[in-house]
């Protein structure tokens, strides 16, 4: 008998060996992995050990067990949500009052006062003739073009 079965001459002993250091390594990750996103779902610690024990004792069953019964979002994604919720809240809430129609009851709002008149200053330069008023003048003095009427 060796001390270490997968260097046995038996393939049979070989095989049964390789396949109890698989399994093993898998229920080490299934119980690494329960422990990791148990706490990363809820702070309640009875569910926390519950789940990871449940995983321990019944690799295989325990984790497709907690797959089912694990909190469907993380600490983290649930306290985006309550921030995106509370965001929403506001923004239609000032939405709403910025939007709402005022009731027939109330007193319209008052009218803004009149702007103080600004003091004319005259302008250094001499005032520009309008475009109809310059074709005005050309008709009078003849330039343009000759209209024929009957």
């Amino acid at each position: 008998m060796q001390w270490f079965p997968l260097l046995s001459a038996s393939a049979d002993l070989r095989f049964v060996s390789l396949m109890l250091l698989g399994f093993s390594f898998l229920a080490v990750f299934f119980v690494l992995f329960t422990a990791r996103d148990i706490l990363l779902r809820t702070h309640l610690f009875l569910l926390q050990a519950c789940s990871i024990l449940l995983v321990a004792l019944f690799p295989i069953g325990g984790f497709l067990v907690y797959l089912l019964i694990r909190p469907p979002r993380t600490i983290k994604d649930r306290a985006m949500e309550d921030l995106v919720c509370d965001l929403l809240e506001r923004q239609t809430s000032l939405l709403e009052r910025a939007t709402a129609i005022p009731s027939p009851t109330a007193a319209p709002p008052s009218p803004p006062p009149p702007a103080p008149a600004a003091a004319s200053v005259p302008s250094p330069l001499p005032p520009t003739p309008s475009p109809k008023a310059s074709s005005k003048a050309k008709r009078k003095k003849g330039g343009g073009k000759k209209s024929h009427r009957r």
